[in-house]
């Protein structure tokens, strides 16, 4: 497929002991919100609401996206009912293991623009990424791909985690 071969020079950055600038989760969320802004600010312009009743997420708005954008996703904050099961279940408390507290998703038609959106959001001013699960170059046992990065993304309060997943569309 289109662009497939430069996806897979994408390897995998998988840092050990990776982890939030702080360890409180009511800071956590608020250092978020800021965060967050700054996050859909970027990707879009414009959001479309979400439908009430429906999956609170919302979708940027085509023509306001950021070049390197053809779909995104904004799930909204991590829930703190899901923060709290994550905290209880996999990291003993420890909150400065959440990394996907703040998360989006951004969706492409090809390989190609996949790739090329990997490099512009590690070249974006004042964000670092700093891990990538290339899961496209070893797949699920069930066959499923996606990359899966964490960026370091400042706002006025200080510098966050987030996660943003990149998909190919015919792969989801």
């Amino acid at each position: 497929p289109l662009g497939y071969k430069k996806l897979f020079a994408h390897e995998d950055v998988r840092p050990s002991g990776l982890k939030q600038s702080v360890d409180d989760l009511e800071q956590l969320y608020t250092l978020a919100a800021g965060v967050h802004s700054r996050l859909t600010d970027t990707i879009a312009s414009e959001w479309t609401a979400p439908d009430p009743g429906e999956v609170p997420f919302r979708y940027a708005v085509r023509g306001t996206q950021a070049s390197f954008v053809v779909d995104a996703v904004d799930p909204g904050l991590k829930t703190r009912t899901s923060a709290e099961r994550k905290l209880r279940d996999e990291y003993l408390g420890d909150v400065s293991k959440l990394k996907d507290i703040v998360r989006l998703t951004l969706v492409f038609e090809t390989f190609g623009e996949l790739s090329r959106a990997l490099d512009s959001v590690a070249g974006l001013p004042d964000w670092e990424l700093v891990s990538l699960k290339n899961k496209y170059v070893s797949p699920t046992p069930l066959g499923y791909g996606d990359v899966n990065t964490n960026v370091w993304i400042p706002s006025s309060g200080g510098k966050l985690l987030c996660e943003i997943q990149f998909h190919v569309r015919s792969v989801l």
